[in-house]
C-alpha cells in the first residue's frame, strides 16, 4: 500500500525555494520605496516650479519658487505656503536656492541648480534655461 502525501525532504526543498524568492523580493521592495518618493518629490517639485512660470507669465509678475534647506521644504513666493518634501527626500546643497520666473518667459537659478537626494543617494536636479524659462530634470 502507498502513503500520499509530502516528504520532509520535498516540504524542506520547497521552503527553502521560497526563503529564496522571499528574500530576493524584500531586498528590491527596500530599494522600491526610497525610489518612488524621490520620483513622486520630482513630479511634486516640477510641477510647482512649472505653476510658478505660468503664473508670471498669466500674471504679468516675477514669481519664485524657494527651496529651504534648514526646513527641507519649498515654497511659492509672494502668495505660497512652505510645502515639505516627502518623508526621506533631501535637498543636497547646503544653502538656500532660488528659481526666479519673468513675466518676458526668462528665468534665472539663484544661486544654483538644485539637487534633490534620496538615502539611497540617488538624485535628480533641476534646472532652467534662463533665456527661455525652460525646466530641465536630470535624473
Amino acid at each position: 500500500m502507498r502513503q500520499k502525501g509530502f516528504t520532509v525532504i520535498e516540504t524542506t526543498l520547497v521552503l527553502i525555494i521560497l526563503g529564496i524568492i522571499l528574500g530576493i523580493s524584500m531586498a528590491s521592495y527596500r530599494n522600491y520605496i526610497p525610489r518612488m518618493r524621490l520620483n513622486a518629490a520630482k513630479d511634486e517639485v516640477l510641477a510647482t516650479l512649472r505653476l510658478a512660470q505660468t503664473k508670471a507669465i498669466a500674471e504679468r509678475k516675477i514669481y519664485q519658487v524657494i527651496f529651504e534647506k534648514a526646513t527641507n521644504s519649498y515654497r511659492i513666493n509672494p502668495d505660497g505656503e512652505s510645502k515639505p518634501l516627502p518623508q526621506g527626500i533631501s535637498i543636497a546643497n547646503s544653502f538656500d536656492i532660488t528659481y526666479q520666473f519673468n513675466p518676458d518667459h526668462t528665468a534665472k537659478m539663484i544661486p544654483c541648480d538644485v539637487t534633490l537626494v534620496n538615502p539611497r543617494n540617488k538624485s535628480v536636479i533641476f534646472y532652467v534655461i534662463p533665456a527661455t524659462g525652460y525646466i530641465r530634470v536630470k535624473e
